[in-house]
């Protein structure tokens, strides 16, 4: 997974701009919009696009990795994802 592709490209606006309510706005929506992106991309990568519980994997992968940016929140989710597919398997 080329985890570039999940950038902002944008720069965090500075307060100190007249503009700075519109373009943090801004900013923050194509944040989400890419963080979105992200979790449809990697659900579908690891093959848990379809399962019932793939909002609740998700988030426990995003609790436990986020912090250390979107390549560990994927292997947070690979991890969990292996967890799951053996469950399921017994």
């Amino acid at each position: 997974m080329d985890f570039d592709l999940y950038k902002n490209p944008s720069p965090y606006p500075v307060r100190s701009d007249p503009d700075f309510k519109a373009l943090r706005d801004a900013y923050m929506a194509e944040s989400r919009r890419i963080s979105d992106r992200f979790k449809t991309d990697a659900l579908t990568e690891v093959g848990l696009s379809d399962h019932s519980k793939r909002d609740l994997i998700y988030e426990k992968a995003w609790a436990d990795g986020h912090a250390y940016g979107y390549s560990e929140v994927f292997n947070c989710l690979g991890e969990l994802a292996d967890f799951v597919k053996a469950l399921e398997a017994k």
